[in-house]
């Protein structure tokens, strides 16, 4: 069972001994965990360490060629995770949750405007006539920052920046008033100021709204920045887990250790281990 960390959301994603494998060769070795509205839950781990996998199993997207196993709940409602997975399932998915991905302009058809993204979107969901108009449109991507929602809908995606398309997706997120946020690497690509942006945009709607979020990076800047609670991957498994704090700054696992170590170095910082031995090598030498 996962770990309980007190927080003021409720348990909203419940994945339970979760397994994803090519033939019988395991990728995802069996993890279990839970993500809660009202907060950001960090799944954090190099390139390789199963993050996006576990992401697109949760959806049900599994890829081609691979096989899943154990349980997803979603608001207490069983998801099925392979077999079993139809279009209804999908469907139930896509209204209590949705994905934004490192590449925003995958998601979208280069041939229609945002515009079009929009009522398709809605109608994918089964939402009537008298719902899918453009004053819904408009307070959907003015919530997550544009000012001119009228300029935006008539713009094509390859006429976006990538920063631009994240908060499109976030929008069209918002217009089918999901609980849950999967960001799947969302801020990888984008530029400094861009990131800065979807994060802060996050950050807002997890407050205001109380959306959960699963967020998931390789950068433990992200991490620290917005996240309460944090798990750590490692070669297909949740090494560790905990909140923010504790990973930081006590960290139990090697692995754990190593990405911070990696982290500080990047960005020209001391860690607290490589700190703790320089005074033990300075103290032995003054002895």
């Amino acid at each position: 069972m996962s770990e309980i960390i007190e927080h003021g959301g409720r348990v909203y994603l419940d994945v339970q001994d979760l397994a994803v494998f090519a033939g019988s060769k395991k990728l995802v070795r069996g993890i279990s965990f839970h993500a809660d509205t009202g907060q950001v839950t960090g799944l954090v781990g190099e390139s390789g360490s199963g993050k996006s996998l576990t992401c697109q199993t949760i959806m049900g997207l599994v890829p081609k060629g691979l096989s899943a196993s154990g349980s997803v709940r979603l608001g207490g409602e069983a998801m099925p995770v392979c077999a079993g997975n139809t279009v209804k399932t999908r469907q139930a998915r896509g209204k209590r949750m949705a994905i934004i991905m490192q590449n925003p302009m995958s998601c979208f058809d280069p041939v229609f405007t945002i515009r079009a993204h929009f009522k398709e979107t809605l109608s994918a969901h089964g939402a009537p006539a008298s719902e899918n108009g453009p004053e819904r449109w408009r307070k959907s991507l003015a919530e997550v920052g544009f000012p001119e929602p009228d300029s935006i809908l008539k713009l094509y995606p390859f006429q976006m920046s990538g920063g631009m398309l994240q908060r499109v997706m976030i929008a069209l997120a918002l217009l089918l008033d999901v609980d849950f946020l999967l960001a799947d690497e969302a801020t990888t690509d984008l530029d400094a100021v861009s990131q800065a942006r979807v994060l802060d945009l996050i950050d807002t709607l997890v407050r205001d709204r109380g959306l959960g979020v699963l967020l998931v990076t390789h950068d433990l800047s992200v991490i620290a920045r917005l996240a309460d609670k944090v798990l750590v991957m490692h070669d297909g498994s949740i090494v560790e887990r905990g909140s923010v704090r504790s990973i930081f700054h006590a960290p139990r696992h090697e692995y754990t250790a190593s990405l911070l170590e990696a982290h500080y170095r990047l960005y020209g910082m001391t860690s607290h281990r490589a700190a703790r031995d320089v005074r033990a090598d300075e103290g032995a030498c003054m002895n």
